[in-house]
């Protein structure tokens, strides 16, 4: 089985499981099981839900992942770290002013409370 499919299971693994030990009951653990899987046949239910999604946190959170697993994969053949560091001196400031601004760009603009003080 190639690496990237195992990457992919146990991630789904993980989340399930993160759901069973949320969940209050059996009952509700179908229920939030129930709703994911309804959500996938119809992805567009997250953009006309209740839950804050819109396009362009959509779009954001897609960026995000797509480059958490560029990072995930290159760090699987090399050393990440050390290939920046390799780079000219240009290149290498453009990476890390480039994260900089990424982060500062995707901050929330209005504070809100620490999400684990709300459960």
């Amino acid at each position: 089985m190639p690496n990237f499919v195992r990457i992919i299971i146990i991630f789904v693994f993980c989340n399930i499981a993160w759901i069973v030990f949320r969940a209050n009951n059996i009952g509700e653990f179908a229920f939030i099981l129930q709703g994911i899987v309804n959500g996938m046949n119809d992805p567009s239910t997250f953009l006309h839900s209740n839950i804050g999604l819109n396009k362009s946190v959509l779009i954001k959170i897609g960026i995000s992942l797509f480059i958490l697993a560029m990072y995930d994969y290159m760090s699987t053949r090399q050393d990440v770290l050390q290939w920046v560091a390799d780079r000219n001196f240009i290149t290498r400031w453009c990476i890390y002013i480039g994260i900089i601004f990424y982060t500062i760009l995707n901050m929330p603009l209005k504070p809100s409370s620490f999400i684990y003080f709300q459960f």
